[in-house]
């Protein structure tokens, strides 16, 4: 008989996972710019733009890893959004893990120490399973901040779940008030899926008697406050206060045929095995703790609605990407419990039949997009080099769309055409 040790469980999986997924997402990072819709963040990420584009944090981070002497700054701004993807990816294995070990059996139960290692294995395979699931992958090979956004989100639901198992863990408590407060300048998505929560957990906690919840505001507000003081250095603008709060009126709905089509990009994604290895993971869930198992289905209902929400009346970068890695991750830390609840019924075999669930979970993955994620895509640059070949000295160019405006500021940025001036949108 052996007893689960008390304490963090498997505390080197989060470091496994990190040392697996980040040389992974390096090596594909293009030297250069990636995509078209990426130039933006990079160039507001190496300029002090009077109108800065996205999070502070992602902005800040970009700036400082310019220092490091290796490839472009392309390349250093691709590669921050490498470091936070592999980041979330070790932040998804600790979520599934927690998920998976306080369903073991109990202690006087007769259990085989190699038993145990079912967990790491299904927890560490689900999380490889997102990290090369085609959406996470793109957003964490090219600069952008939708890995910021996967971070926060994923620390938001670990949070939340020590205190749906302990409302009154005050570090738990404040650590989920800090974070809905980053949250406010990482992606409006996320405050909007972390504060209902946080409001109905805080209520919850002043019910039993909790005293977290006093302390809440004050950090809450020096989230904010940080988040204002990163946004003033990343920007020549001063903020105002209406830069310090979502606008969820700025995200409109689609429709239906939108909402499917984003459920089903979401299956696609994750594949056939991982949709059924995830409503397994939600029924066993909710047979053994259904208060979690309701958790963990709204926060997939929010992210993959928020997914659909995108189109504005002006559409730029597409802002639903930000929200489907946040429903893919959600999706696979349900297919991690799957494979643990149908591996823990083959007895001795429970090991090899996890290891093997977690390899087909992780093929179809893998093979989305295939060999072409490793190859460089030069087309934004080879754009950028026409345009700027036929453009006026000391002209105005018009870029026509949001991606081609992205790119003509990525140029000026870095020093090209230094000469030319970009028509605001107002006056095009």
């Amino acid at each position: 008989m052996t007893k689960p040790l008390a304490g963090r469980a498997w505390p080197a999986l989060d470091l496994v996972v990190f040392a697996v997924t980040l040389p992974l997402y390096a090596a594909a990072v293009p030297l250069g710019l990636g995509r078209v819709e990426a130039a933006a963040s990079v160039a507001a990420g190496i300029t002090v733009d009077p109108d800065p584009q996205g999070a502070p944090l992602a902005l800040l981070a970009m700036r400082l890893i310019q220092y490091l002497p290796v490839g472009d700054v392309g390349f250093r701004a691709n590669l921050t959004s490498a470091i936070f993807g592999a980041l979330a990816m070790a932040l998804l294995a600790r979520l599934a893990v927690e998920l998976v070990t306080p369903l073991r059996p109990p202690p006087s139960a007769r259990q085989d120490a190699r038993a145990f290692l079912a967990e790491p294995i299904a927890a560490g395979g689900a999380a490889l399973a997102a990290a090369l699931s085609l959406g996470t992958f793109a957003a964490a090979t090219s600069a952008g901040f939708c890995t910021p956004t996967l971070v926060v989100l994923l620390a938001g639901l670990l949070a939340e779940l020590v205190l749906l198992r302990d409302i009154g863990n005050k570090a738990a408590g404040l650590a989920l008030s800090c974070l809905a407060g980053v949250a406010e300048g990482v992606e409006p998505t996320v405050a909007l899926v972390l504060w209902p929560v946080l409001l109905a957990l805080a209520i919850w906690a002043l019910r039993k008697g909790a005293r977290w919840p006093l302390w809440a505001p004050l950090g809450l507000l020096a989230a904010l406050g940080g988040f204002a003081l990163a946004r003033a250095a990343a920007s020549s603008v001063p903020p105002s206060a209406r830069d310090l709060f979502v606008t969820p009126f700025t995200l409109i709905p689609r429709g239906r045929a939108a909402l499917w089509s984003t459920a089903t990009e979401i299956a696609d994604q994750a594949g056939v095995v991982g949709v059924l290895l995830a409503a397994v993971g939600l029924f066993a869930l909710a047979v053994r703790t259904p208060v979690v198992a309701a958790w963990l289905a709204l926060n997939l209902v929010t992210c993959t609605l928020f997914a659909s929400f995108a189109v504005v009346a002006e559409p730029e970068i597409a802002s639903f990407l930000p929200a489907l890695p946040m429903a893919i991750a959600v999706v696979f830390a349900l297919a991690c419990v799957g494979v643990w609840h149908v591996s823990s019924r083959l007895g001795r075999a429970r090991v090899a039949a996890a290891l093997t669930l977690t390899v087909i979970l992780a093929f179809p993955s893998a093979m989305d997009g295939g060999r072409t994620r490793w190859l460089g895509r030069p087309l934004p640059m080879r754009l950028l080099d026409r345009a700027l070949e036929r453009a006026e000295v000391r002209g105005v160019v018009d870029p026509g769309t949001a991606e081609m405006a992205g790119v003509f500021r990525l140029a000026r940025a870095i020093g090209l055409r230094p000469d030319l001036d970009i028509k605001a949108k107002s006056d095009r």
